[in-house]
Parts: C-alpha cells; sequence; structure tokens
C-alpha cells in the first residue's frame, strides 16, 4: 500500500514539473499586442512607426505585435474613438498608442516612454497583453465621428479661416486691386463685386492645388526620405528668400530705386501685366 502512495506521488510530481514548463511557455508565447493611431500623412507618425515601433518588433520578434491605423480612414477613426470612450479618456494628439491598460498619445511622449513601457509589460508576464478592441459598424462610427466634431461649429471655421486670411501678400494684392479701381472711378458695387471675385478666385486655386498635393504626398508618404527631401528644401528655399528679402530691403533704403530690388518678377512679365491691365481696365 505505501509502495502504492509513493508511486502515485511520484506520478503526480512529475506531471507538476512537466506542467511548470509548459505554463510558462503559454505565458511566453503571448505577444504583447499594441495599436498606434496616426495619419499617412503625418511625418512625425511616420517617424514614430520608422525609428521604434517597427524597430522594437524585428529587434523582440514575437514577443511585440502592433497594429498600425490611419486616422485618415473613418473606420480607423472611428475605432479610435471607440478604445478612448471604452478607456474613459481623449485626446487630441495626432498620434495615439495604446497597451492593454495604458494609453501613449503625442509625439514626445511616445518616443520618451513607449520602449520603457513595452518592457515593463514583458518583464511582469502576469500583466495583460492583449487589448479588447472592436471596430464599430458603420452607424456607430457615424456616431463616434459626428460626436467628435460636435464642437467644430461654422463660427470657429470662420474664425480660423479669417486668421488664417492674414496673408500680407494677399492683403497687399488686394490693396493694389482696390486702389486701382478706385482710381478708375468704379463704383463701390463694382469694387466690392470684383474683390469678392479675387477671394473666391484666391480660395479655389489654392483648393485645387492642395487638393492635388495632398493626393501626391499621401502617394509618397510611405517613403521617408521623399519627405525629408521636400521638407528640407522648402526650409532652405524660404531661408533664401528671406536672406534676399532683407537685402533687398536694405539695397531700396540706402538708394530708394526699386531698380537694385533682385526680387521681382523679369521685366518681360511685368510689360505682360502692364499692357492686360491696359486693354482690360474698361472691360
Amino acid at each position: 500500500m505505501l509502495t502504492m502512495a509513493k508511486r502515485v506521488f511520484a506520478v503526480l510530481v512529475m506531471v507538476l514539473i512537466a506542467a511548470v514548463p509548459a505554463a510558462a511557455d503559454s505565458t511566453d508565447s503571448a505577444p504583447l499586442e499594441l495599436y498606434f493611431f496616426g495619419a499617412s500623412t503625418c511625418g512625425q507618425c511616420m517617424e514614430i512607426k520608422e525609428t521604434l515601433l517597427q524597430p522594437l518588433e524585428k529587434e523582440l520578434g514575437g514577443r511585440l505585435s502592433v497594429q498600425y491605423h490611419e486616422i485618415d480612414n473613418s473606420m480607423a477613426l472611428a475605432l479610435l474613438l471607440s478604445m478612448e470612450e471604452q478607456r474613459g479618456k481623449k485626446t487630441n494628439e495626432a498620434q495615439v498608442l495604446f497597451f492593454p491598460d495604458t494609453i501613449l498619445s503625442g509625439f514626445e511622449s511616445i518616443m520618451a516612454n513607449a520602449r520603457a513601457v513595452v518592457e515593463e509589460y514583458l518583464n511582469d508576464p502576469q500583466r495583460r497583453m492583449s487589448i479588447d478592441a472592436e471596430v464599430p459598424d458603420s452607424a456607430r462610427a457615424r456616431e463616434l465621428i459626428e460626436k467628435k466634431f460636435s464642437d467644430v461649429t461654422l463660427w470657429l471655421v470662420i474664425t480660423l479661416a479669417i486668421i488664417d486670411s492674414l496673408n500680407p501678400c494677399a492683403i497687399a494684392t488686394m490693396i493694389f486691386l482696390i486702389s486701382f479701381l478706385t482710381v478708375q472711378k468704379r463704383r463701390r458695387i463694382e469694387i466690392l463685386l470684383t474683390g469678392m471675385t479675387f477671394a473666391l478666385a484666391v480660395f479655389i486655386t489654392y483648393f485645387l492645388i492642395m487638393l492635388g498635393a495632398f493626393a501626391g504626398i499621401s502617394q509618397i508618404s510611405q517613403f521617408r526620405w521623399v519627405s525629408l527631401v521636400i521638407k528640407w528644401s522648402a526650409v532652405v528655399l524660404a531661408g533664401g528668400v528671406g536672406i534676399i528679402s532683407l537685402i533687398d530691403a536694405l539695397r531700396f533704403k540706402k538708394s530708394g530705386d526699386t531698380k537694385d530690388i533682385k526680387l521681382q518678377l523679369p521685366k518681360a512679365v511685368k510689360i505682360r501685366i502692364h499692357n492686360i491691365i491696359s486693354k482690360n481696365m474698361k472691360g
């Protein structure tokens, strides 16, 4: 009888010993799941992906799984809003990184803290590793998005447009246009209609240009080096124009002659503009 009890005990011990590594393997095999939300045309979002999250995934192998969602897509945006609502936290940052029970938002916060938080999870296998996220249906998605933008009123859009329209070049052009029409003895209603037409034409032009630019940038946004080339080319161009403008200002102050200004339209273009104005000023 004693021998039989010893055998049963030995079998139980062996089963327990075999089960412990299996449980550990089961825990270790469950990867840490993250959800990252960003915009497809956002340079900082791309930097987070390419310099932080993707290298982390490669470094940790199957221990880390990141799902990437672009909030340009309405369903991805709805999923973000749903997960925020579920956790009782609203974010207004362009980048949001969800852990099972932690949220990091904003470029600086994610870049500074994401790796450390990942290590905390992986060093504590008892923590929950997966995220409960359910993509809302179309009706729920629409409800979430409408709720998100319910504070964006018409007057807010108009106010932001007015602030954005404080462009020195546009203002100078408008002043020139009004002054020219006044010198031509045009009636107030004609000046008003001409000014409104000018403003509308500028709006339509910029709108169409930006539609095309957005489409183009969206196609090349996956190539980070292209974005960097565009960014720094713009910086160099703006800096160069600024320096030339400063030099022109000093030259004009000294001589009082516009011929010394380098940053101006070619003479042939000026003559053509003058001819068009002269022929059509009575039209």
